[in-house]
Order: structure tokens, then sequence, then C-alpha cells
């Protein structure tokens, strides 16, 4: 099969050859590609200037005809002064009386061929067009797709060790896998086509039954960013494959911890919310626990004596930097400040605005609705009331805080909010709040409804941000958010429905589905138990074959949880029927962590807000 997909392929070109480029077309071979000399400044070749025969057949050898097309060059001939080189056929049958023996020529063209036709072509037609063609390659010239190469490498002890193992790369675009790559394992590469420089790359080493052991992704966006867009093949696009990480990961750091200068703390406690699941650090500050799944969302606090206990808000799907405030360390920021006793066992919050994962200065923090919170600010770990925003030391921090949630902004020097988090703080804690301001990218969301494949016209918007945003011809929506290692906050409502929901995302993927409150389900089984939005209600759709349990934190005497099954019909807790989905209402106000564990032991926690005005969704697979 494919052997005659490439004889035709090369027959069709042939043809296409042989009438003087007369098509409004033009074609090239990656393979022999080779500068044109014009007035526009162009990128080398990467590529060696050789012959290639089909014994050496690649991806991009295969598809000349789809892969350099130009569809929008004018129905010009090209000009005579293109030089050409040969491409040298092997021995194969060829039809339509063509003889083995023959040879082809290609043109040798630019790798930016769009550019460099366009303004050959037009130059002797229009010098205005032959200008404006002169536009850099990042002026909106594209070309028709890109071919990524490169060595794939294991790494962190992984390797092949059964003949059933699988190394797999494939582009993933919008949540949807679009292309799988060649793969030489005898050479360690791999060869792929992408339509766009848009999603990830994402390579995988899976064992016989398709358990993944390693993983490896490449930001293609990110890609571009430092290549260009303009390449029609990007060589040297490597890939480390490093073994796949489960459950919670992370590590106590000391306040005084930089890049430079490692401290970390051993033998901290980390506790998910106020449940006894709890992980411990070893020797050297660092926790790793895979009895609870990485797709989990926590508020974490971390315990040690001689230290102030620590609180943030976690994504598992992060290793997390947990920071350790020493007792003696706070006393002096408390004495250089003249703090009042009172504020001092209040809530602390501290934390620092990255740029670049380096400290930044310029950027005012402020907590949103709380203009009498003032914060302070550093220079060198010495806090001062006399700087207005951050020094190049990048810290901040606000006293004798309230408990409660809040949410926390940062402003930059011309008064923009660039980013903000949602917090809790808690009287005695130390409230950790890191930024970073420079790493933006954006995230595709597609709204769904658990319980129906039909569609519905959705709003949503994201904490911190005006927008509100209306989904009703896109199915996907894009929205722009900040690095980080803890989970934003999304709020969805279906147009005409009465009640908003909430659901926690993660920052580290590049596609989400968010789940969506079925609307008239939840009026129906609202009515039949009299639940109240306003005593705090949350719902888990869970995607399992496995029976589970939810345990609820602070949970109150009038807290209750119904199980319901795959078409949202409520079954006795304990019965033979699998549930496939949860309600806990009547929990109260605030962030609060549920713990879901399966039959087979398995652990999956996740953050809830309840704020007495909508209803906090989840969606986990166990």
């Amino acid at each position: 099969m494919l052997e005659v997909i490439m004889k035709t392929a090369l027959v069709t070109l042939i043809k296409i050859l042989s009438m003087g480029f007369l098509s409004s077309g033009i074609f090239m071979a990656a393979n022999i590609v080779a500068p044109l000399k014009t007035k526009t400044s162009q990128r080398e070749s990467q590529l060696p200037r050789l012959t290639v025969s089909f014994k050496e057949f690649s991806p991009s050898f295969a598809a000349f005809e789809d892969d350099y097309y130009v569809a929008d060059a004018p129905p010009e001939k090209i000009p005579a002064d293109i030089k050409a080189v040969q491409l040298v056929l092997d021995k194969i049958d060829m039809m339509d009386g063509m003889k083995s023996e023959e040879k082809i020529s290609l043109p040798q063209l630019t790798m930016n061929p769009v550019l460099a036709v366009r303004e050959t072509l037009q130059e002797t037609q229009n010098p205005a067009a032959a200008a404006a063609a002169r536009l850099p390659a990042e002026s909106g010239v594209q070309v028709p797709h890109h071919w990524l190469q490169g060595k794939i490498e294991l790494s962190g002890g992984l390797a092949i060790s059964d003949s059933r193992d699988q190394i797999r790369v494939g582009w993933v675009h919008d949540g949807q896998a679009l292309n799988t790559a060649k793969i030489d394992l005898r050479e360690g590469t791999y060869e792929i086509k992408v339509q766009s420089l848009e999603g990830d790359l994402i390579a995988e080493l899976a064992d016989s039954k398709g358990f993944i052991l390693g993983e490896a992704v490449i930001d293609l966006d990110a890609l571009a960013k430092e290549r260009g867009r303009d390449q029609l093949l990007m060589d040297n696009v490597d890939i480390k494959i490093e073994p796949y990480h489960f459950g919670f990961r992370g590590q106590a750091l000391s306040v005084y911890d930089t890049p430079t200068n490692r401290s970390p703390v051993a033998q901290v406690v980390t506790r998910v919310g106020k449940h006894d699941l709890y992980f411990k650090a070893d020797e050297k500050g660092k926790i790793v626990d895979e009895t609870v799944s990485q797709h989990s969302t926590a508020v974490i606090t971390a315990s040690r004596s001689q230290f102030r206990d620590t609180l943030l808000l976690a994504d598992f799907e992060r290793s997390q930097n947990i920071r350790m405030f020493p007792e003696k360390f706070l006393k002096a920021f408390f004495d250089t400040l003249k703090v009042d006793s009172k504020d001092r066992d209040g809530g602390l919050i501290w934390g620092v605005v990255n740029k670049d994962n380096t400290p930044s200065s310029g950027y005012q923090v402020r907590l949103v609705d709380h203009p009498e919170a003032v914060p302070v600010y550093f220079t060198m770990y010495i806090a001062t009331r006399d700087l207005k925003s951050t020094s190049t030391d990048g810290q901040f921090a606000f006293t004798g805080i309230l408990d409660g949630d809040y949410e926390l902004e940062v402003i930059n020097s011309m008064d923009q909010k660039v980013d903000s988090k949602l917090i809790s703080v808690r009287s005695g804690f130390v409230t950790q709040a890191e930024f970073e301001v420079a790493k933006r990218k954006t995230v595709a969301v597609r709204p769904f409804d658990p319980l129906s494949s039909t569609r519905k016209d959705v709003q949503l918007s994201a904490l911190g941000s005006d927008a509100i945003h209306d989904i009703r011809t896109e199915e996907i929506l894009r929205i722009p958010v900040f690095e980080g290692s803890d989970p934003f906050l999304i709020y969805t409502r279906p147009v005409n429905a009465k009640t908003d929901s909430s659901v926690f995302a993660t920052r580290n993927s590049k596609f989400l589905d968010i789940p969506v409150l079925n609307t008239e389900w939840w009026e129906r089984i609202q009515a039949q138990n009299k639940i109240q939005v306003k005593g705090g209600v949350v719902i888990g759709f869970i995607d399992t074959e496995a029976r589970f349990e939810v345990f609820v934190e602070d949970s109150q005497p009038q807290t209750k949880i119904l199980y319901f099954n795959h078409i949202g019909e409520i079954i006795p807790h304990g019965s033979h029927e699998l549930a496939n989905g949860f309600i806990v209402y009547s929990l109260g106000d605030g962030l609060k962590t549920l713990v879901l564990q399966s039959e087979s032991g398995f652990i999956t926690t996740e953050m809830a807000f309840l704020d007495g005005e909508s209803v906090s969704l989840m969606y986990k697979a166990l």
C-alpha cells in the first residue's frame, strides 16, 4: 500500500513538472531545498543538497503534492533563472510509459517559498505589491505546514524492556490527537507532519498493556516563538522522555531558599485540607506520595516545629515548592515593622512576584475589595513600609488578615492587572502566594454537560477577569491564563439558567473539558430534596467502573451526601448499583477539600469553592 502511494504521488509530480509549471502552484521537495537569491532576507536551509532515493523514504519525500503547494501563487511560469538540482529515481515500476532511469528536475526554493515566489512574480507587474512582499516572515506569511524531526531519548532509568513496549509520538491540539509520527527505533529518531505550530507534541513510552511509563511534552507555540513560524522543516526538535510521575510531589524549602542557595526543610508534614490524609518530607525536604491521583487539587497545610504553619492552594499536576517560615525569622519581621501583638497571631500572606522565574520589581499587590489591607515590600528580606511596589527580590506581605478566602491581584507600573489568584487565610498560618507574570498562555476550554450529549449555550468567566464569554457558535473558547502551581477558578452558566456553577481548572494544560450544570436535572433534584444553594453545594460527576466514597471536611450535622447513577437518578448509598456522581449540600461557605476514595484504594482530592451563590462542580476519572 505504501509503495502504491509513493508511486502515485511521484507520477503526479512528474506530470506537473513536465508541463513546465504552468499550473497555479509550485511544488518543492523538502530534502533538496536550497536558497533562492532574492532581495528579501531568507533563512538558510538546514537540509543537505543531495539526491534522494526511494530507499531513503521519509514522509516529507512522499508527500510532494500535499506539502509544498502554494495555493495562492499567480498562474505564471517560474522565472528561468531559478536553478535546479536533479532527483534521481531508483529502479521502480512507473506508470504512463515513464522509464525508471529518467530523471526529473525540481526547483531550488527557499525555506520561505511563499514569500520568495510572490516577490519574484509580482516584481515585474506591480512594484507596490513587490514591496509588500518583502515584509518579514512574521507579517503573516504562512507555509502550508511543517515537518518536525529530531532524536528521541529515554532518561531517568527508562528503557524498552519488552518487545511489546511502544514509543508513540503524536500531535495533539484542542484535546484531539491529529497525527502520529514515523519512528525509527534503531536510529532513535522521529518525523511528524503538523498543520500548524499549535498545541503540543506528546511522546510516550507505553508498556504492553498500554500504561504510560514515561512522557515528554513539547509546546509547539513556544517552539514557534523560538524558531519562527515560517520554516517548512524544523530539525533537531529533540524529545527527552522522562518517567511519568504519579501522585503528589513537592519539596519543603525555607524562606531563605534561592536558586543559588538551596535550603530544604526536613520532616515537614503536609496535610490535605483538614482530613487525616498527609504526606511527610524526607531529609532533603522532598515529598512523593503515589497513593493520590496526580489530577487532584487541594488546600495544603505544612507543619514542623519551630516553623509557622504554611497554607497554599495546590494543583498536583505540578511539583509544589512549599515555603517554610522560621518563628525567629517572623519575630524579626514583626519587630522591624512594629506589628501589634494581636496582628502577629492573625493571618499572614507572604509571596513573590516573578518574571521569567526571576524576582521582579515595580509590581503592586492588592487584596481585592479590601483597600484597608496595605502590603509591605522587601529589600533583600528586610521589610519596609516605605516602598510602594516590589523591589528586586519581588517579595511582599500582608499582616493581620482575618480568616477567609480572598482574591489577590498583581498590578504593573501602568496600573494594569496582570494576574490574580484565589487564596485562603487562617489565623496562625502563612498563606503562600507566588506569581509568574511573564509566562502567559491561551487555554482552550470546551464546556460539556456530563448528563447529556446535547450542546448548550453557555456564559463563561474566569476569576479575576471582567470578560464574560458567551459560547453560542463555537464549541471551544480560548482564554488567557498565567503560569502557576495553583488552579484557577472558572464560572459557567447555561443561557437562561438561574444558577451559576464554579469549577477549579489546572493552569498546566492547554485544553480543558469544563463540566456545565444540567439545568433541568438540577432543578428537579433540588426541588425533590429541598436543597438550598446558599447552604453550600458540591456536585461531582465521576467516570468510573468501581465503587467509591466521598469524604468532606468540616462536616456539619446538617451536611448530607447523595449519590446518583449515570443518568442522574438518586440511588441509595451502599446499594448494588454503581454510582457515577454525588451531591454534597448544607456544607457551608469557603474553600473545601473533598477526598474521593475508590474500592481499589486509589485516592483523588478536589477543591470546591462555596460562596452561597453558585454550585461547585467537579468532573473526575477514578
